[in-house]
């Protein structure tokens, strides 16, 4: 059970403080190039007495850890059903847009040695461009749905669509809603689908889908109370994932900050709205068994059962175990010794690597 921590306002005062692709619905547009939303700023001048009275705003009497970053938030922020984007993820595609505040990344091979990416958002509020957005694909639903998240893509392959009617997602797809997603002329197609805060609030409501996370006593994941170093870890100052030839991605510790740093195709990766590489706390590997689904080369992935995998944090790895007992159930993460794996606060980015290429993985 997460602590909560109540404080009032008396006391807040005193201290003073879309590659290769699937046969169905997939998005093979090549020139359709429609320009962002444009958004209205305005501005307010106070008034001289409004200035000489300051305005207090009652901040929410209860504070929670963040189910998905451990971080401290207002408990309704927390309560906040979450959104899972699909983002295209190869050399065209950069920089992305959007994704250095999502709550936690996964990155999985698709097909043809590419990878692409989930990014899950809780606070999508206030971000003005989300994507390159892309098309779904079979484990991505199985691990939006361990979010109970709403599924954002722009098309799919067979095995995606059918993941997302086995397990009834609630789904926002740019070849049925294309109100909901618009095209940066300044990128070619398919490398240029955007969402972003409105349009995402907007959709949501028309399919007049939950906005709040539904009750569950099964949480994703553990968090400790405050950032702590790995008792027994090895060294971990340089992480290396590489899914293939075309896709080498690498985090390098930075010990200022104490978190690490993403790299892919030889240079840092960025966020193109606020040009801020893109850093993570915590850093999963979890190890599948993963096969080809068709002459196309979809990956399918085992999800459900049991693996090996690593967590790195803080300088430090250890060896994990990870366990999914049905279709239905969270994918939990253990310790060696069977004990439940706790996360430190921050971002988590989570690599599902397959099996038979875990040799190629780098912890230095």
């Amino acid at each position: 059970m997460r602590k909560l921590f109540k404080f009032t306002l008396s006391a807040i005062l005193c201290a003073g403080v879309f590659t290769a692709c699937g046969k169905e619905k997939e998005d093979k547009s090549t020139n359709i190039v429609t320009d962002s939303p444009k958004f209205e700023v305005t501005s307010q001048t106070d008034t001289e007495e409004e200035q000489d009275t300051p305005t207090v705003t009652e901040p929410s009497d209860l504070l929670v850890q963040h189910d998905y970053t451990g971080l401290m938030v207002d408990s309704e922020e927390n309560n906040h059903r979450a959104v899972a984007v699909m983002i295209n993820n190869i050399k065209e595609a950069m920089p992305q847009s959007g994704i250095e505040q999502a709550d936690v990344v996964y990155e999985m091979l698709v097909e043809g040695g590419i990878t692409r990416l989930l990014a899950i958002f809780t606070n999508y509020d206030d971000i003005a461009k989300i994507g390159p957005v892309r098309s779904a694909r079979m484990a991505y639903g199985i691990v939006t749905a361990e979010y109970d998240a709403i599924f954002i893509h722009y098309g799919g392959s067979d095995d995606g669509y059918e993941k997302i009617e086995e397990y009834n997602l609630d789904d926002i797809d740019g070849m049925d809603e294309q109100q909901v997603f618009y095209r940066d002329s300044s990128r070619v197609a398919p490398h240029n689908a955007y969402v972003n805060s409105e349009t995402l609030a907007s959709g949501i409501t028309s399919y007049n889908y939950r906005s709040t996370k539904a009750a569950t006593s099964d949480e994703k994941f553990k968090f400790n109370e405050t950032d702590t170093d790995l008792a027994n870890g090895e060294t971990a100052t340089k992480v290396t994932t590489p899914f293939s030839n075309y896709q080498k991605p690498y985090f390098t510790y930075n010990e200022t900050t104490k978190t690490y740093d993403r790299f892919q195709y030889n240079s840092a990766q960025i966020d193109d709205l606020t040009g801020n590489q893109l850093s993570y706390k915590n850093i999963i590997i979890q190890v599948v068994n993963e096969y080809a689904l068709d002459a196309g080369g979809h990956q399918a992935m085992d999800m459900v059962g049991s693996g090996s995998g690593y967590y790195v944090t803080n300088g430090k790895y250890v060896k994990i175990t990870w366990k999914k007992a049905s279709d239905t159930s969270v994918t939990k993460y253990y310790l060696e010794d069977g004990t439940e794996l706790s996360l430190n606060p921050g971002k988590t980015w989570i690599a599902v690597f397959p099996k038979d290429r875990e040799g190629n993985i780098s912890i230095q």
